[in-house]
């Protein structure tokens, strides 16, 4: 094998190592961003998010080049850590109880840090951000399950949806006393009557 076949190997067999050392200190980062944002600060620095992830600011523009570029990565390492970036449009309304009482469970492991991130300024300005993201994936797939529904019950129903799916909601069953799977079929019990009473209506 010449020189440079072997260089050639030995750079694919690091590859995979350095993507993940790669995406380890991304995470790294990350959760430095959420450790700022849980002070509940109006606005971060770049440096705020180097000292709170143990790495220096040129490692953290390296991977972010921007605070845009931070913040805008910031909702899927928030679903990764709450779980809910396996959750699937559901198909059935089966489906779409079993996600809610995934959420619920998922959201109820939350660790303190990531909550006040969570429920910080800076949290609600990225929230509101991917809200209409969150709407447009909720009315999808209840035109699926309700495709009689008409507006403005449909425009009801997703908004709805929206808050029997969110952290603020489990908070609430949970202080109701009621678990994840309880809750759910709670919610289940709203988004069908409304459902049922709207489409008799047709």
């Amino acid at each position: 094998m010449s020189l440079a076949n072997t260089n050639a190997t030995r750079r694919t067999y690091n590859s995979p190592l350095r993507e993940q050392q790669a995406a380890a200190t991304r995470d790294r980062i990350l959760a430095g961003l959420v450790q700022t944002m849980a002070e509940g600060l109006a606005d971060v620095s770049m440096p705020a998010v180097a000292r709170a992830s143990g790495v220096s600011v040129a490692t953290v523009y390296r991977h972010f080049p921007s605070k845009h570029a931070l913040f805008d990565a910031m909702p899927e390492y928030i679903a990764r850590r709450t779980g809910t970036h396996e959750l699937r449009s559901p198909q059935s309304f089966e489906e779409l109880r079993h996600s809610i009482e995934s959420v619920y469970e998922n959201v109820s492991r939350v660790d303190d840090v990531l909550r006040a991130a969570m429920d910080s300024p800076l949290g609600d300005t990225a929230r509101r951000a991917q809200m209409p993201a969150r709407l447009r994936f909720i009315e999808g797939f209840l035109m699926i399950l309700a495709p009689g529904l008409e507006e403005p019950a449909r425009s009801r129903l997703v908004r709805l949806t929206l808050i029997l799916t969110s952290s603020g909601a489990q908070r609430m069953l949970s202080a109701a006393g009621l678990d994840a799977h309880e809750a759910a079929d709670d919610a289940m019990w709203a988004i069908q009557t409304i459902i049922e009473a709207e489409t008799a209506k047709t």
